[in-house]
């Protein structure tokens, strides 16, 4: 099994993002109430798990360089046959891991 280059897997991951957003923007409602959690303790729960996925994805967001969250960075050494910097390697896997878990 033949994997991308590394220059463009971070590129890859975004497109694959950007998909699952239009999947996400024209997907269909099923109709009727499937489950109403509206005025309990376990609707506000999920409100606050809600609003807390948002600031994680936010504060995590600026702890990378947005050139290489977005994966220009890569496709540019890529391009240029530069190899890539491993400065930052831990900390954007557990910013790249966040964003995902929060969005999830």
């Amino acid at each position: 099994m033949q994997r991308a280059a590394i220059s463009t897997d971070r590129s890859a991951s975004c497109a694959s993002s950007l998909c699952l957003i239009l999947l996400f923007w024209l997907w269909q409602p099923m109709g009727g109430i499937v489950w109403d959690v509206a005025g309990s303790a376990f609707g506000s729960a999920l409100t606050v798990l809600y609003f807390l996925g948002w600031a994680v994805v936010l504060y995590t967001t600026f702890l990378i360089d947005h050139f290489d969250l977005l994966g220009l960075r890569q496709a540019w050494n890529g391009f240029r046959n530069r190899k890539p910097r491993g400065r930052h390697a831990v900390r954007r896997r557990l910013c790249n891991a966040a964003i995902r878990l929060s969005f999830a």
